[in-house]
This record gives C-alpha cells, sequence and structure tokens, in this order.
C-alpha cells in the first residue's frame, strides 16, 4: 500500500485479510486447529509454533525431507501479526485482490478462509494444505499464471 502505483494485483494465500469491520482473535478462535493450542509466547511479543505442530498445521501434504526443511526454517512471529491492536491497513480497496482457499489447510481452516475472502475481488480454491508453494507448487503456479494478468 506504500509503494501506491506500483503494485497492480495482491494475493492473499490463506491469509489473514482482516479489515476494521473483522475480529480475527474471535474469528480463529471459532475453530479448533492443530495450531490452536500449541503456541508458546516467548518475550510476551512473539509466539513460536512447536516442530510437531508446524508439520501438522503448516506441511500436512509435503514429503517428510521438504516439511523437516520448511520447519527448520521457521522463525518466532510477532504477538501483533495475529492480535492487531490498532485498525488494519485495508490496501484491498484500492488494489485489485485475489484470495487463494487453501481447502485442506489445517493451520487456518478453509471456512475462515471463505469468510475473509469476501472482500476479495476474485477467490479461488486449491485442493491444499496452507503450504502450496511447497506441497503443490505447480498447481498454485498454474492457477497464479491463469489468474493474473501478465505484464509483458
Amino acid at each position: 500500500a506504500r509503494t501506491r502505483g506500483t503494485i497492480t494485483h495482491l494475493v492473499y494465500l490463506a491469509a489473514a485479510m482482516f479489515g476494521a469491520e473483522d475480529d480475527y482473535p474471535a474469528l480463529m478462535a471459532e475453530y479448533q486447529t492443530p495450531l490452536s493450542a500449541n503456541l508458546t509466547t516467548r518475550d510476551g511479543d512473539y509466539v513460536t509454533v512447536q516442530p510437531h505442530t508446524a508439520t501438522a498445521a503448516f506441511y500436512s501434504d509435503c514429503p517428510d525431507a521438504v516439511a523437516r526443511t520448511a520447519v527448520a526454517r521457521l522463525r518466532p512471529t510477532n504477538i501483533a501479526c495475529i492480535t492487531p491492536t490498532g485498525p488494519p491497513a485495508e490496501p484491498w480497496r484500492e488494489t485489485p485482490s485475489l484470495f487463494i482457499v487453501c481447502t485442506r489447510d489445517k493451520a487456518m481452516p478453509p471456512e475462515a478462509q471463505a469468510i475473509l475472502a469476501r472482500k476479495a475481488d476474485k477467490t479461488i480454491h486449491l485442493d491444499t494444505d496452507h503450504s502450496p508453494f511447497y506441497s503443490a507448487n505447480e498447481a498454485l503456479c498454474a492457477a497464479l499464471t491463469e489468474e493474473l494478468p501478465i505484464a509483458v
């Protein structure tokens, strides 16, 4: 949003596309996922995901070796990313948006994704886990290529 004019499209991939009218923590509390009970708070400002939970939540469709590599790359996340304290930016109001619902997601329930995706200009569904860039990269690339205009 800060680079107005240079970004032509937004893609939300199983993402928290929440606006001022959404209560994101309440929405996520409605659904139980492997992630729900297994976040560890660190230093009060960061959360981490235990490796066994990360594999189940984020990488359930990945081969074991890919999941292990991906889990090793995870870093603590600032709690402010998942519990907003002020009005969120709403860049989709000015920039065309695509929301990709991952229908076998165990980190962000597809039902919650569908509610948040209502704000997007277009929504598509991929039959994947939370991380299709690892587990279904060809399907993800095909969907993006089909759905987004290509600048030449």
